[in-house]
């Protein structure tokens, strides 16, 4: 199971004396970006293997400008919605290797792994429920994997709601991946996410 860390890790006494490498890795740690390092921009490759029609390699093409443009001003909200295979992942991910090489504190997370997370939290004795709910809701760059993989109770919809609904007022980057279409999606969510730039993926993408 994914793990994320309290807001407090990286500033803990002492931490002052890190190296910048050390200040580099501990950010990483932080951002649950372990395993994703290697998607990188450098490393996608919108020509797939030689499969793709012209039209699915302008596709990726445009669906990488999108997410380096995003990364490179880290504002508003991105959404790649898409079939398995195509790409979002990759791009999300670079997105957030990219924000913790800049420093910036981020979080890269599956939303089925959010939600286990946040209910281990009931029961957690390091910190509480509202510290990991805080940590998410108010961290400024949240990347949000495969929206709508995670089972439809009334409680995930409503702690989903809840943080895109905050981020929304409070204006705070957030990008999101998802496999489903608007419609199957919970209504409330649906409605944050209407009206946000959105990047189709439709094409298999063989890198």
């Amino acid at each position: 199971r994914s793990t994320l860390f309290p807001y407090t890790t990286l500033f803990r006494s002492g931490s002052w004396r890190l190296t910048e490498g050390e200040r580099r890795s501990a950010l990483l740690s932080r951002s649950n970006l372990r395993g994703y390092e290697e998607m990188t921009f450098e490393r996608f490759n919108p020509d797939g293997r030689g499969q793709l029609s012209p039209e699915e390699r302008q596709t990726l093409t445009l669906a990488k400008n999108a997410a380096m443009n995003f990364a490179s001003r880290r504002e508003g909200w991105l959404l790649f919605s898409g079939a398995y295979g195509t790409g979002k992942t990759h791009l999300a991910a670079a997105i957030a290797n990219q924000a913790a090489a800049d420093g910036i504190d981020v979080v890269f997370q599956p939303v089925p792994d959010l939600l286990d997370w946040l209910r281990a939290s009931y029961s957690a004795y390091s910190d509480s429920y509202q510290e990991r709910f805080d940590r998410i809701r108010t961290v400024p760059v949240l990347i949000l994997d495969d929206l709508g993989a995670e089972s439809g109770t009334e409680w995930a919809g409503e702690k989903i709601f809840q943080i895109l609904n905050y981020r929304t007022v409070n204006q705070l980057a957030t990008v999101i991946t998802t496999n489903a279409g608007l419609s199957e999606l919970d209504g409330r969510i649906a409605s944050r996410l209407s009206d946000r730039k959105s990047t189709r993926l439709n094409s298999s993408h063989g890198s």
